[in-house]
């Protein structure tokens, strides 16, 4: 087996967490526009900072910068795990599939009645 083949593993959740990350800071400037001197009016859904919409609101960011920023940080380290590559493979995917899907029903929530 080769081991740049085996490589590319990690480098595709490093690259990844970069893509997810740089989504996550974005969602956080637009954040920032009503956040805390408003430059735009605050949603009508999101006046009160302690209601429900605004705090899914606020934990989807959080998940959508903390998330990759674990990508980034475990990714080198697949490639050295001893890990059989029917085993591996669909692991590492998995740390670029879970921080793409977490932060999306979030805001979506906010729409649900009480």
């Amino acid at each position: 087996m080769s081991t740049a083949r085996i490589g590319l593993t990690g480098a595709r959740n490093v690259k990844g967490g970069l893509v997810l990350l740089s989504t996550g800071l974005a969602a956080g400037l637009g954040m920032s526009l009503y956040a805390f001197q408003p430059l735009v009016p605050v949603p009508a859904s999101l006046l009160r900072y302690d209601d429900l919409p605004r705090r899914l609101l606020r934990l989807a960011h959080i998940a959508g910068v903390m998330l990759p920023l674990i990508n980034i940080v475990v990714g080198p380290w697949l490639d050295r795990l001893s890990l059989p590559r029917a085993r591996g493979r669909p692991r590492a995917g998995s740390y670029c599939w879970a921080p793409s899907r977490c932060p999306t029903p979030l805001p979506s929530r906010r729409r649900c009645p009480r």
